[in-house]
């Protein structure tokens, strides 16, 4: 969490566009259950990475709306 922490410019474009080459790599290379159990944790991880980064920047963390998902191009 430090080294995500300590990037200003971290954004949650850069959560979403990583989350949807994830989707696509674990769709690509698992079968559909384990790949629907991979794209659920990630979703997870990036939820609680952006709320503890939010936190660290002193962000007000009421109503934040959760990640829209970005289609794989």
């Amino acid at each position: 969490m430090p080294k995500h922490q300590a990037i200003d410019e971290l954004e949650d474009a850069h959560f979403r566009r990583w989350l949807a080459i994830f989707r696509h790599t674990v769709t690509e290379l698992c079968p559909e259950r384990t790949a629907a159990l991979f794209v659920a944790r990630s979703e997870r991880v990036a939820e609680a990475f952006r709320m503890n980064i939010a936190m660290h920047r002193g962000e007000i963390l009421t109503f934040r709306p959760p990640l829209t998902r970005e289609e794989y191009p």
